[in-house]
C-alpha cells in the first residue's frame, strides 16, 4: 500500500473526523450507491466544530458519478491540521445524499 494507512468510513454523509493531526492524502477508493452525483469534501481541520458546511470552503472536493466506484491515485494532498470529511449534493453545499457514501482512504 506505499506507506499509507487505510482508513475506512463505510457510511460517509455527515461531517465527519477522518483524523485530528496534520496528514497527506495519497490515495482513494470511493463508492456512490446514489444515482446521482455526489461530492466529497474534504476539509483541513482538527476538528468538525472547525467546519461549518455550506460556509466553510473545502480544500478539496471531489465529485462521485453517479452508481460508480472512483479510484483515486498519487493524489498527494496535504492536510496541516487534521482532515474532516462529508458527502454532500453540490461541490461546496450542506445537503447530505439520500445514501451515505463508503470512502476508502489512504492516509500517511
Amino acid at each position: 500500500m506505499d506507506g499509507s494507512t487505510p482508513k475506512l468510513t463505510s457510511a460517509l454523509s455527515a461531517l465527519t473526523l477522518i483524523r485530528g493531526a496534520a496528514t497527506r492524502l495519497d490515495w482513494g477508493a470511493l463508492y456512490n450507491p446514489n444515482a446521482s452525483v455526489v461530492f466529497l469534501q474534504l476539509f483541513d481541520a482538527v476538528k468538525t466544530a472547525d467546519v461549518t458546511l455550506g460556509t466553510t470552503a473545502p480544500t478539496l472536493s471531489i465529485p462521485l458519478p453517479a452508481s460508480s466506484v472512483l479510484n483515486l491515485s498519487d493524489i498527494k494532498c496535504r492536510f496541516l491540521l487534521g482532515v474532516c470529511a462529508a458527502a454532500t449534493t453540490t461541490a461546496t453545499g450542506s445537503t447530505a445524499p439520500g445514501s451515505a457514501i463508503v470512502a476508502n482512504l489512504g492516509l500517511r
